[in-house]
C-alpha cells in the first residue's frame, strides 16, 4: 500500500473512531435521561420505600427491591461516568493529539509549528497519524462496553423500580 493510502487510510480511521466516540456520548446522555426520570419518581417515594418493610412481606419486598433499584441507579452513574471519561492511555505521543500538544508544547508554539512542518507527508506523517487512530479506537471500545453495561444497569433499576412501586402500592 502507497503511503498516500496509508495516510488516507488512518483519516478516515481517525474520522470513523471519533464519530463512533460521539455516538456513545449521546448514547449514556440518553441512559442518563431515562435514569433521572425514574429517579425521580423513585425519590419521591423514597421514604414509604424504605419504610415499607414494617407492613408486612409484601412490604419487605418493596424495601428490598428499591434498595436494588438504588444499587442499579449507582451502577449506571457509575457506568455513564466511565463512558464520559473513559481512561486509556498509551506509551506512544502524537502530535494529531490534543493531550500531547498541550503537555509536550505549552510554552512553545514556535517549536510545535516547526515539528508539524518537519513532518511532510511520508512515514513520519503516518507515525503520528497511527497512535491516534489506535487512542481513538481504543477509547470509542471502551466508551461501547460502558454504555452496555450502564444500559443493562438501568433496565435493571427499571424493572426494580417498577417492581417496588407495584409493591409498595400492594403493601
Amino acid at each position: 500500500m502507497s503511503k498516500e493510502r496509508q495516510v488516507e487510510f488512518l483519516y478516515r480511521s481517525i474520522e470513523r473512531n471519533a464519530d463512533w466516540v460521539k455516538y456513545e456520548d449521546a448514547k449514556a446522555g440518553a441512559v442518563i435521561v431515562i435514569l433521572a426520570i425514574g429517579c425521580a419518581d423513585l425519590i419521591g417515594h423514597a421514604r414509604f420505600l424504605a419504610d415499607a418493610h414494617s407492613s408486612g412481606t409484601t412490604g419487605v419486598l418493596a424495601t428490598i427491591v428499591f434498595w436494588v433499584a438504588v444499587l442499579f441507579a449507582a451502577a449506571t452513574v457509575v457506568f455513564v461516568g466511565r463512558t464520559v471519561l473513559p481512561t486509556v492511555k498509551t506509551k506512544r505521543p502524537s502530535l494529531y493529539f490534543f493531550g500531547t500538544v498541550t503537555e509536550k508544547y505549552a510554552d512553545y508554539p514556535g517549536h510545535y509549528r516547526r515539528d508539524v512542518s518537519a513532518l511532510g507527508s511520508g512515514k513520519q506523517l503516518i507515525d503520528q497519524l497511527a497512535p491516534q487512530a489506535w487512542r481513538l479506537a481504543q477509547i470509542a471500545s471502551a466508551k461501547v462496553q460502558n454504555v452496555r453495561y450502564a444500559t443493562l444497569a438501568v433496565l435493571g433499576f427499571i424493572a426494580a423500580w417498577a417492581v417496588a412501586r407495584i409493591l409498595l402500592h400492594l403493601s
